[in-house]
C-alpha cells in the first residue's frame, strides 16, 4: 500500500460506516450530449491518470490505486424544461448510495442531465480520496477533452500525499493561541443548544437548491466590505439567524441558549500543498457561536462573528481542528456502534456548517460562455445536520443544501432558505 490516510480521511471512513460519505459536483457542458463519447472520454482520462482501482485497508489505515479498467456507465437521466427539479432528486440519490470501499474500486460514478443542445454533467465521487479543488480540476480536464479543446491537461497527478503529521506546520505563537482559546470553544459548545433528532439511526440525506443572482450578491459583498468582515463571516451569520427561529425551544433552556454553526476550510495553503494536481482531502474547520436574541440585527451579529473569526485566523484555529479530530476519532473508536451514532450531536452540537468555494481559484468562468454553471453538493455526516455548499459562479452563488431529514424536514429547509435570502435582500437594502 503506497498511501497513508491522513486524519481527516480516516474520520471520513469511519463516517462512512454510519452513512455514505459522498460529495457531488455538477457542471453544464454547452454540447450537445453523447453518451458513447462521454463514456470513453471519463473513462480514457481516469485510466490515464490512474485513478482506478482503489483498494483501502481499513486496519492499516492506507490505501493504493492498483489500476485498471475503469467501467464507469454514465447514467443518463432526461430532464423536463426546468433541470432544477431533476438535478435535486439526482444528487440525493447519489448522496445516499454507498461505494463499495471493501474491494477494489472506481471512486467515480458520473450521470448526465440531457436537454437540447447541452447537458449537465454530475461526478460523484468518494470524499475520502480528494477535496473540491482538485475534483474541479478533474472535471475540467475531462470537460476539456469532451469538448476537444486545446488546453487538454497532460500533467500527472499525485494520488498519494503526505498525512498531516509531516505537513502540519508548528509554532509556538499557533500552540500558544489554540490553548488560550481552548477554554472558550469548550464553554461555546457547552452553551451551545443540540438540534432536534427524531431518529438517530436514519442518518438518510436530503437535497435542495437556490442562486442568489448577481445583483444581490454584489451588493453582498460591498455589505461585508461596508461592516469590515469576510463574506465567509456574511454566511456564517446569514446561516445562524436563518436557523434561529426554528430553534426558539433554546429560550427556555437555563445553560443552552446558543447556536453554533462551522465553516469547513481549505487548509492546503496552511500545509504547503499548492497543487490541486495533489488528491487527498486537505480540511480543516472552525465553529462560531451566538445566541441570536430576538431583536438582534445581522449587522451586530455579523460584527460579534467578525470578531470571533479574527482570532480564529490569528492563531490558525482551523488547522487545531486536525488534533480535535485524531481526539474524537479515539474516543469513538470506543464507543458502541450505537454511541458512535450520537458521538458528535452530543459533544459537539452544531446546527449546520458552510462549505465556499470561488469557482474562479480553479476554473475561470471567463473562458466559458454565458451559460456557464456550477454546483456542489456533500453529505452531511455524522458531525452537521446541514451543510450549505456555497460555490461562486462569475457574480453570482449557487447554493446547494444537503440536510439530515431525521432533523430537519423539507418544509424546515424551505423556511431556511426563505429565512437566508429575505435577509440577504434586507441587507442589500440597508446598505444602500
Amino acid at each position: 500500500m503506497q498511501g497513508k490516510l491522513n486524519i481527516f480521511q480516516r474520520a471520513v471512513l469511519a463516517w462512512n460506516k454510519i452513512h455514505p460519505y459522498n460529495a457531488v459536483n455538477i457542471v453544464r457542458i454547452p454540447r450537445p450530449l453523447d453518451p458513447a463519447r462521454l463514456e470513453n472520454t471519463i473513462n480514457s482520462y481516469l485510466e490515464n491518470k490512474g485513478l482506478t482501482g482503489l483498494k483501502i485497508d481499513h486496519y492499516k489505515d492506507k490505501y493504493h490505486y492498483y489500476g485498471g479498467p475503469a467501467n464507469v456507465q454514465v447514467k443518463i437521466v432526461t430532464s423536463q424544461d426546468d433541470p432544477v427539479q431533476r438535478i435535486t432528486e439526482e444528487v440525493r440519490e447519489q448522496l445516499n448510495t454507498p461505494f463499495n470501499d471493501k474491494s477494489a474500486m472506481t471512486p467515480f460514478r458520473f450521470f448526465a442531465i440531457r436537454q437540447d443542445n447541452s447537458f449537465y454533467l454530475g461526478l460523484v465521487y468518494f470524499h475520502l480520496i480528494a477535496g473540491d479543488d482538485s475534483v474541479i480540476y478533474l472535471l475540467k480536464s475531462i470537460t476539456d477533452n469532451y469538448m476537444n479543446r486545446k488546453r487538454v491537461d497532460s500533467g500527472t497527478l499525485d494520488r498519494y500525499s503526505k498525512t498531516y503529521r509531516k505537513l502540519l506546520p508548528f509554532s509556538f505563537r499557533h500552540i500558544t493561541g489554540w490553548l488560550l482559546t481552548l477554554r472558550n470553544q469548550v464553554s461555546g459548545v457547552r452553551r451551545s443548544f443540540r438540534a432536534g433528532y427524531s431518529n438517530q439511526i436514519n442518518h438518510d440525506n436530503g437535497f435542495s437548491f437556490f442562486t442568489i443572482d448577481s445583483p444581490q450578491f454584489k451588493s453582498l459583498v460591498e455589505t461585508a466590505r461596508h461592516w469590515d468582515i469576510t463574506v465567509n463571516d456574511m454566511f456564517l451569520s446569514l446561516l445562524l439567524m436563518s436557523l434561529a427561529p426554528l430553534a426558539k425551544k433554546r429560550e427556555n433552556s437555563k445553560r443552552r441558549k446558543n447556536l453554533s454553526v462551522a465553516s469547513i476550510a481549505n487548509i492546503r495553503q496552511d500545509l504547503s500543498v499548492t497543487s490541486p494536481r495533489t488528491f487527498g482531502i486537505f480540511l480543516g474547520y472552525f465553529s462560531v457561536t451566538h445566541p441570536v436574541p430576538a431583536g438582534a440585527t445581522l449587522e451586530q451579529i455579523a460584527k460579534n462573528v467578525g470578531e470571533q473569526t479574527k482570532i480564529i485566523k490569528k492563531y490558525k484555529i482551523s488547522l487545531r481542528s486536525i488534533i480535535d479530530q485524531f481526539f474524537s476519532l479515539k474516543l469513538m473508536s470506543l464507543l458502541t456502534p450505537e454511541r458512535q451514532m450520537t458521538f458528535y450531536s452530543k459533544y459537539y452540537p452544531l446546527w449546520a456548517g458552510i462549505t465556499n468555494v470561488n469557482l474562479k481559484t480553479y476554473w475561470d468562468p471567463a473562458e466559458e460562455d454565458d451559460t456557464f454553471d456550477y454546483i456542489r453538493a456533500v453529505s452531511t455526516g455524522p458531525v452537521s445536520p446541514l451543510i450549505f455548499s456555497l460555490t461562486t459562479v462569475r457574480d453570482k452563488l449557487n447554493i446547494g443544501v444537503s440536510y439530515r431529514i431525521n432533523i430537519y424536514s423539507k418544509n424546515e429547509i424551505d423556511i431556511i432558505i426563505n429565512n437566508f435570502s429575505k435577509l440577504i435582500e434586507s441587507a442589500c437594502v440597508a446598505s444602500k
